[in-house]
């Protein structure tokens, strides 16, 4: 029961796949959740060093900190962390979201003796990077202008274009570039 629970299993997976009821399989869990839960703490607790610009000193935020961050400078909502060890013992830290009407997530493999948090997915990459402050996992709605512009381009408005253009003087008046002069040099003699 632990190591499936460890493995990502729920509780009512557990007990309808075999037969037990919630209150037995919720005995034996207990323990197991409350070791997935201080993993997802511990992960999220990694101070990160933050590099320094001409503005700011090098300063140190959690790894929560940087994620959620980012997550939720792109209107991430429903933000939930989730903690399990596969088969090789490896501890993986995953954080699920949404972000307009799109579930998204990212993943890390987690060595808990090290501290040491390594990005499985491309989202994790992007999101645990501290310097890529505008690089996001997730698409961003951009926002659409209340009038559309029309964006056709015709034949009649592409020669009101060129009409104009050419009617148009220039900005910068050009003086004429010199003619090159050629300086024939004669070797002096010895």
């Amino acid at each position: 029961i632990q190591d499936a629970i460890r493995a990502g299993k729920s509780i009512v997976e557990l007990a309808e796949s075999s037969g037990s009821s919630l209150s037995f399989i919720e005995r034996f869990a207990h323990p197991v959740i409350e070791e997935l839960g201080h993993m997802i703490d511990l992960a999220k607790s990694i101070r990160i060093e933050m590099p320094a610009d001409r503005f700011n000193e090098v300063t140190k935020k959690t790894f929560a900190e940087i994620v959620e961050g980012k997550l939720h400078s792109v209107g991430a909502k429903s933000i939930l962390w989730s903690a399990k060890r596969g088969d090789n013992s490896v501890w993986e830290i995953s954080v699920g979201f949404e972000t307009n009407g799109n579930a998204g997530g990212a993943t890390w493999t987690f060595d808990p003796r090290n501290y040491l948090l390594t990005p499985e997915t491309g989202s994790a990459q992007s999101l645990s990077n501290p310097a890529a402050v505008f690089d996001t996992p997730v698409p961003v709605k951009l926002a659409q202008p209340e009038h559309p512009v029309e964006t056709v381009v015709t034949e009649d408005k592409l020669q009101a274009f060129r009409k104009r253009r050419e009617e148009s003087a220039p900005l910068v008046e050009m003086a004429p570039e010199p003619e090159p002069v050629l300086e024939i040099i004669e070797p002096v003699a010895q």
